[in-house]
């Protein structure tokens, strides 16, 4: 009974351990909160904001942008 019990105890420390290799699928998002592209007399701005991750569940890669494009010049622009 005593070698039952260690067994036991054994394997549910071992599934518990390995529990988050077996289910962590990588994962991604990509978010565009706001793409603009205006054709009018004059300027024509392209406006982007946009996050994005990739990773698993507690490890993620993050990118976010942002920035105006005007006249084939970039106004500003910023990468994280």
């Amino acid at each position: 009974m005593k070698k039952l019990t260690s067994v036991m105890m054994a394997f549910s420390i071992a599934g518990s351990a390995f529990a988050g290799g077996v289910d962590d699928p990588l994962l991604y998002k990509v978010m565009i909160d706001q793409l603009e592209v205006r054709e009018a007399d004059g300027k024509n701005p392209t406006v982007w904001e946009v996050d994005a991750w990739l990773g698993k569940d507690l490890n993620k890669l993050w990118f976010k942008s942002e920035g105006e494009y005007v006249d084939s010049k970039t106004e500003e622009a910023e990468t994280q």
